[in-house]
């Protein structure tokens, strides 16, 4: 383990969302985290490896930041123009496999209370990026800590 550069997840969870409860949030970036390891694994394994072999239960830090949907577009078209590639299209298309490993969580059935109706709809609802803490630092330093710099949501 590289102690002054290590391997973190990061979880960048919308918080535009009135719906996004700390449970829904918890949820959500739990989706984030399978979602990395699948595509970390595959694309840099040796990366992973290093994370993972932090605990002897196969995790390291995972940090979960939060921002609107603007703000975490805005972090993955930056780091996709780091990679090289030019618009959301391709961002999307071939995200996690160049320099940074990253992917936006979609869920295809995130509920939402209109009244006595609950409707399943397809919505982005966050991002996972993965990589070594210095060279993401210019992409994520801004983000607050999920929870923090914005009003919380009244309980419903």
């Amino acid at each position: 383990m590289n102690k002054d550069n290590p391997v973190l997840m990061y979880v960048l969870i919308r918080t535009d969302l009135a719906s996004m409860t700390s449970g829904r949030a918890c949820a959500q970036a739990c989706h984030a985290a399978n979602y990395c390891v699948e595509k970390v694994k595959v694309y840099n394994q040796s990366l992973y490896d290093e994370w993972a072999g932090e605990t002897w239960q196969f995790f390291g830090t995972t940090i979960v930041l939060g921002g609107t949907w603007d703000v975490l577009m805005g972090v993955a078209l930056a780091l996709g123009k780091a990679d090289g590639r030019l618009g959301i299209a391709n961002v999307v298309e071939k995200r996690g496999r160049e320099r940074f490993n990253w992917g936006i969580v979609h869920d295809p059935e995130y509920s939402v209370q209109d009244g006595d109706v609950v409707h399943l709809i397809p919505l982005d609802t966050c991002i996972w990026v993965f990589g070594r803490k210095n060279d993401l630092a210019p992409y994520l330093e801004e983000l607050p800590l999920f929870g923090q710099g914005w009003p919380q949501w009244p309980v419903i």
